[in-house]
């Protein structure tokens, strides 16, 4: 995908410090569209292109990716009257980083299969903070051929870039990671107020959390707040 016209599609937290570091790195023609119009300031103060819709961007770029909230505005954008499809040129590649069930990535790249389009999923994890810093964890459900031309693309904004499989498999990687940083979430709901029954420290408690072998990211992020 060297040398292809890069749109970025979806410029919310995540999304939009995605693009910036795609737009700074690997893409300096950026072209980007939002729903909300104030979304596209910051790229396009950087040197971003501003679409009308996801129809005129896909007009103009070889690659798309997107950052969306869930299927049913993955599927507006790319199916919608304005949508992609209805303006792809031959040949375009849509990597997807939204975070959508399995089902909805492997039946939505069967679609745009028959219409002759490539769909890749790969959903990243780690927050705006590392968004920005370009240090997220990268999960891409994609023939291996698909992953290496978008490897120069994904390393801009991915620390840890991994090839799970074919399509569905970066929604799978997802998945269990979520359930993992989910369980420990509910395991610190139920640890806390033990530990504040039986008389610890509130703050004793929270450096041990975040710092012996009960430390994980939930438990970073959640148990200062909780105190």
């Amino acid at each position: 995908m060297t040398a292809k016209t890069v749109g970025f599609i979806g410029l919310g937290k995540m999304g939009g410090a995605m693009a910036h570091n795609l737009l700074t790195k690997a893409a300096p023609d950026l072209n980007v569209y939002d729903a909300y119009p104030a979304a596209m300031q910051r790229l396009t103060d950087a040197g971003a292109t501003p679409c009308s819709s996801p129809a005129d961007l896909a007009a103009k770029c070889d690659v798309i990716f997107m950052c969306l909230p869930f299927a049913p505005e993955v599927r507006a954008a790319v199916f919608g009257a304005d949508g992609i499809k209805s303006a792809a040129r031959d040949g375009l590649t849509i990597i997807d980083t939204t975070t959508l069930d399995r089902s909805d990535a492997i039946a939505i790249g069967a679609e745009l299969d028959a219409a002759g389009i490539g769909y890749w999923d790969c959903p990243v994890s780690g927050a705006p903070h590392r968004a920005e810093k370009g240090t997220l964890t990268v999960m891409f459900g994609g023939t291996p051929e698909a992953f290496a031309a978008a490897r120069p693309y994904l390393d801009t904004f991915g620390e840890d870039v991994v090839h799970t499989g074919p399509l569905g498999c970066g929604q799978a990687m997802k998945a269990i990671n979520n359930i993992v940083y989910n369980v420990n979430i509910a395991a610190i709901c139920e640890a806390l107020p033990l530990a504040m029954a039986v008389g610890l420290d509130p703050e004793v408690t929270a450096r041990v959390m975040t710092t012996a072998s009960a430390r994980s990211f939930a438990s970073e992020y959640f148990v200062p707040r909780m105190m």
